[in-house]
């Protein structure tokens, strides 16, 4: 094929997807391909050793606390500043133009009502606000509904801006208590009308509380008080005063917006971009599961694209930022465990045995050397978990790539397993309770020999950790 285009590494991992969705089935589809889950990674991985885009992700410390300041603006400061832009619009619906400000003025001297917020390092009493002051709070009100809906869905910054009054809806899962909820919305990247098509995400499972859900609400019920601004969309900027002719939101906009909102909030040293969020959002799903090849379909809470692509549309690009963050995390445990001086597990007494030159300020260069050599090997293989690390070896898994023998009982015996300081919780936890079940047995007159060897392991482990 002379004229044929040559893929391109996006393309590439697209394809390798497939087989990493054959592996993960495997063990539940008795005529699946028996592929070998790290080796599904390693093919995963490969194709993006060397592919970094151009849109940096925000700074963990950044992204948490832009979350927890949009969360509390939700929870604590949305509502007075809706009940508050309630009273001055009924206000202005009841008083004529001549007598407009003198209502406004009573209003404002009201010394009875007082609705004091911490934001930031200062305190904001919002029954204090003025008519354009309460605008621009309603956009800060709205910034933070972006930042919840970017932050836990993923959505691409044109996605959420397609989204409109009553985009939501649940889909029940039998097998669960809470059904899940959907946003919809227009997608355009990837289409093929110009105008988009309709498509679906899901906002994870509809408790009653979900933050989606809750800023949804209150966007709606912007949207609802100033419809001339902005239309059928939940997201537009609302005029701060009457000389703005902004009728809608772009990305820069909204980029401008959010490093307002920052600020406003405390949060400095990091210039916010709209579209950051989906590269965040990928880096997130991977540390909270952290085998990351597969860590969007369980966010999407399927355990295939199959089933997903049954009713919602799948996205196939969020997935490449998953692989890709999700390898960078890698390397930045491989970074910890390089340096360490206190390692569990029979991989890590290995290792310790050997990475002297690697400890400390001075061991920095040799372990950026290394880790970048690392990162051009396709047979680098890193399986993360809550109690420890797998270095995956094939000549010496006791799990044999078998993605069902895979877990604690299998790993900690393993000669690829380690575990580092960032797991001492876990274990401090699991010594605890596993120290409580043998008192428990010991009080009853019984002996378990499986007790006390479990009991020994943690203890083991724990100890090689903490012996810093």
């Amino acid at each position: 094929m002379p004229h044929a285009r040559r893929l391109s590494e996006s393309s590439i991992r697209h394809l390798l997807q497939i087989t990493v969705d054959l592996a993960f089935v495997r063990e539940l589809l008795p005529d699946a391909p028996q592929i070998s889950v790290f080796e599904a990674q390693r093919l995963a991985f490969a194709s993006a050793l060397s592919t970094h885009g151009s849109t940096p992700r925000i700074p963990d410390a950044k992204f948490e606390a832009l979350m927890q300041a949009s969360m509390y603006w939700l929870a604590t400061v949305a509502p007075p500043v809706l009940a508050r832009d309630a009273d001055l619009r009924t206000i202005r619906r009841q008083c004529s133009k001549n007598n407009l400000h003198r209502h406004y003025q009573k209003y404002y001297d009201d010394a009875d009502r007082v609705d004091v917020v911490r934001i930031g390092d200062a305190d904001h009493d919002i029954a204090r606000l003025k008519r354009k002051q309460l605008l621009s709070w309603l956009n800060f009100t709205q910034t933070a509904c972006y930042a919840i809906i970017a932050g836990f869905t993923g959505m691409r910054v044109s996605e959420i801006f397609s989204l409109r009054k009553g985009c939501l809806t649940t889909k029940p899962v039998a097998e669960h208590a809470h059904p899940l909820l959907i946003l919809n919305g227009i997608l355009l990247k990837t289409a093929a009308q110009a105008d988009g098509e309709a498509a679906s995400w899901i906002a994870g499972w509809d408790d009653g509380e979900n933050p989606v859900r809750v800023a949804v609400r209150i966007l709606e019920a912007i949207q609802e008080r100033y419809p001339q601004d902005v239309g059928e969309q939940l997201f537009a900027a609302i005029r701060e005063n009457r000389v703005s002719k902004t009728a809608g939101r772009s990305g820069h906009s909204m980029s401008r917006q959010v490093n307002r909102f920052a600020r406003l909030n405390g949060i400095v040293e990091w210039q916010f971009a709209a579209h950051q969020f989906r590269k965040t959002f990928a880096r997130f799903v991977s540390l909270k599961s952290p085998n990351a090849v597969l860590a969007l379909q369980r966010h999407f809470k399927h355990v295939s694209r199959a089933m997903t692509e049954h009713y919602l549309s799948y996205d196939d690009g969020l997935l490449d930022e998953v692989i890709e963050q999700s390898f960078d995390l890698d390397l930045e445990t491989l970074d910890r465990v390089l340096a360490a001086d206190s390692l569990g597990g029979l991989k890590g007494e290995a290792i310790l045995l050997r990475n002297q030159a690697f400890r400390g300020e001075a061991g920095e260069e040799e372990r950026r050397a290394y880790i970048e050599s690392i990162r051009n090997d396709p047979l680098f293989v890193m399986l993360r978990h809550e109690y420890g690390i797998c270095f995956y070896e094939a000549e010496q898994a006791a799990c044999g790539g078998r993605r069902v023998k895979i877990g604690l009982e299998t790993c900690v015996d393993c000669r690829n397993f380690v575990a580092g300081p960032e797991h001492a919780a876990y274990w401090r936890e699991r010594y605890r309770a596993l120290a409580g079940d043998h008192r428990a047995v010991q009080a009853l007159g019984q002996a378990s020999e499986v007790l006390d060897q479990q009991l020994r392991t943690a203890s083991k482990v724990l100890h090689a950790i903490d012996k810093a």
